[in-house]
């Protein structure tokens, strides 16, 4: 994948969070990708997302979470 993120001249990476894991987007990020997964409904999940470097979830309950 970090060659066709190259080739394209990616910026970002925005992906569902149930398709991936904490390590992918790790290394997403040390390839430095702004980083956005979707869709996050759970506070926890969301808190531990951005304690690994996210950038922004998308939610359908932002309410869940007003202090992040």
């Amino acid at each position: 994948w970090q060659a066709q993120v190259s080739a394209l001249g990616c910026i970002g990476f925005h992906a569902s969070a149930a398709d991936n894991d904490v390590e992918r987007l790790r290394e997403c990020r040390r390839h430095g990708l702004q980083m956005a997964i979707w869709t996050v409904n759970d506070a926890r999940q969301a808190q531990a997302l951005f304690d690994v470097g996210m950038d922004s979830v998308f939610s359908d309950r932002p309410d869940l979470f007003p202090t992040i």
